[in-house]
């Protein structure tokens, strides 16, 4: 049995409809009313615990910026190379239906 197949009654046992955003990595959730905001709220969870990269062998346990950290007017610029492991580990449940999918699953809904 996979994370994502037990986490759908669990992940919060008090919502009884609705969709939640669940992030395994860092074990938190948050409601939402729809698909569309609960991808959103995952996303900016993972950049708020994003860091930024010069090339791929950096990692978040290493002395660099994060998204946090960094200047506020300059920290959205697209050039900038954040990275974050969060998104692999958000799962996205739609509690009326009792269904889980990856955040993945959602990338082309809007």
């Amino acid at each position: 049995m996979t994370l994502k197949n037990v986490i759908t009654k669990y992940t919060c046992a008090s919502t009884v409809g609705g969709w939640i955003w669940y992030c395994d990595g860092c074990d938190t959730h948050g409601n939402a009313d729809s698909s569309n905001e609960a991808k959103y709220m995952s996303e900016q969870h993972a950049k708020y615990h994003s860091w930024l990269s010069d090339d791929e062998d950096t990692n978040e346990d290493e002395d660099v910026p994060s998204y946090m950290d960094y200047d506020p007017l300059l920290r959205d610029n697209p050039e900038l190379d954040w990275q974050s492991d969060c998104l692999s580990a958000v799962y996205i449940v739609d509690v009326s239906d009792e269904v889980t999918y990856s955040y993945w699953d959602l990338e082309d809904e809007e």
